[in-house]
């Protein structure tokens, strides 16, 4: 047996409907499939620091943010002023390609490909599902080459 989350009441597991409220317990699956989790954000390039020391306050946030289980973090980098690049962003995302191979993150988006149509490593849909806070700079965080959004 289980539980309608509408109701309370208990119902068969092979309901599809609540026998109590009428509620579709489908709806009950879609949610549990997407976990809420906390997201966090990061803004390595404030003060303007060397790369080492960037890549130095990245290592510090993403273990706090490791150990408060959060889900996410939404990495400020910047793309450089003349907006081809930037050391801070090049050695940031090297960084990341070997946290992912030794499993130590789950996923990558770079913002340049963050958008509702990216085929990207994260699903953007499960992202702002599992992560409400983002919906907030959804506009803003498309396409934009001075973020990258890692997940834990």
């Amino acid at each position: 047996m289980k539980t309608c989350d509408f109701c309370g009441n208990p119902v068969k597991k092979e309901a599809l409907i609540c026998p109590y409220c009428a509620q579709p317990l489908s709806i009950i699956k879609i949610k549990s499939a997407f976990k809420i989790k906390k997201a966090a954000i990061i803004n390595i390039e404030a003060g303007l620091p060397l790369v080492k020391e960037a890549l130095l306050n990245f290592d510090r946030e993403l273990k706090f943010a490791q150990s408060q289980d959060v889900g996410i973090l939404k990495i400020i980098h910047g793309y450089g002023s003349s907006g081809t690049g930037g050391k801070i962003k090049i050695a940031l995302r090297q960084k990341l390609k070997l946290l992912l191979a030794n499993n130590i993150i789950k996923g990558i988006i770079a913002g340049e490909v963050y958008s509702k149509a990216s085929n990207s490593t994260i699903n953007n849909r499960k992202i702002t599902e599992c992560y409400p806070d983002l919906l907030e700079t959804l506009h803003s965080d498309k396409y934009n080459p001075g973020i990258t959004f890692v997940e834990l």
